[in-house]
């Protein structure tokens, strides 16, 4: 959704997760009682919180959860992007951002992304 329809991205994850709890409650099969939420990586950041705000999830799995996301992403930039993003320098990283992309990972790429 991110990268292929360029929609935005939000940290409030339980507005995503709210819908999906109401869905899972309409399908017989689902025991919605028992519902579990699981996130990996970059989710196992945001599923606490979504956990937070909906009450109905019975329980949550957290597989390399983030601590600090700053540093999760921020280390794999290279180091004069992440020099001027530290400085807050954003007229240089407008600049520098569209050729380096090409050149950074993937998970690194998502987030940085221009239009």
């Amino acid at each position: 959704m991110r990268r292929e329809q360029r929609l935005g991205f939000i940290g409030q994850w339980e507005r995503v997760v709210t819908p999906v709890v109401n869905y899972c409650e309409t399908v017989p099969e689902i025991d919605h009682k028992k519902l579990v939420l699981f996130g990996n990586s970059f989710g196992g950041f945001l599923v606490p919180r979504a956990a937070a705000f909906e009450p109905r999830i019975a329980a949550v799995v957290c597989v390399d959860g983030i601590y600090d996301v700053y540093q999760g992403f921020s280390q794999q930039m290279p180091a004069d992007i992440r020099a001027a993003l530290d400085a807050g320098k954003i007229a240089e990283l407008q600049e520098k951002l569209p050729r380096m992309l090409p050149h950074m990972p993937t998970s690194a790429r998502w987030t940085t992304s221009s239009r």
